[in-house]
């Protein structure tokens, strides 16, 4: 941000303050999200003065990380959508920025209860990550997608599609990828 605020950039500027504000919503606690409501709304000024879509995209993600904290799923899932849309208009190079719109909808879609929602909205994620070899999607929607399956009552079908997962995970890295097949394993058992 002192960087962005050196170079007078309100583009570089707006994006630190969108970024601050999501490190911020990250640590959790209601003054830390009322500051990166401060620093989100700055950074939305910025982008409307500049026109700056893809820096639009990041504040609207961001403002849907906030509701997501906040326990509000609806208004998560609306701002995670208007990010999308605006990446895939305005954006290049943003897919990770579009994945993560997407896998974040997905779970507040469940934290909704939404389960249908999420199985069929997952299914077509999964399947549109797999045809473009987007290893990250295609692993964190699959976890996510794990959840249509077990409000269906099918344990069978989440150790299939985990052992799927397993099984195209590189031998290293990932660290946090196998941490959340491990605590979907754990859950499974005790599910059974």
């Amino acid at each position: 941000l002192l960087l962005a605020l050196a170079a007078g950039d309100s583009f570089r500027i707006a994006r630190s303050l969108a970024l601050e504000a999501s490190f911020l919503v990250s640590q959790g606690g209601r003054r830390r999200c009322r500051r990166a409501a401060e620093a989100v709304d700055m950074a939305d000024q910025l982008t409307r003065q500049g026109a700056h879509p893809s820096a639009r995209g990041l504040v609207l993600l961001t403002r849907g990380m906030i509701a997501y904290s906040e326990g509000c799923w609806e208004k998560a899932c609306d701002l995670y959508d208007q990010a999308e849309a605006v990446y895939r208009e305005h954006g290049l190079g943003v897919a990770f920025e579009i994945n993560l719109a997407r896998i974040y909808s997905l779970l507040a879609s469940y934290f909704r209860g939404q389960m249908d929602t999420v199985a069929r909205r997952s299914a077509e994620l999964y399947q549109e990550a797999r045809e473009r070899d987007d290893f990250l999607a295609t692993m964190m929607v699959g976890l996510v997608k794990l959840y249509g399956r077990l409000s269906a009552d099918d344990p069978e079908g989440v150790r299939r599609e985990l052992a799927e997962i397993v099984q195209h995970c590189p031998a290293q890295g990932v660290e946090l990828l196998r941490h959340n097949v491990a605590i979907w394993q754990m859950n499974l058992e005790l599910y059974c």
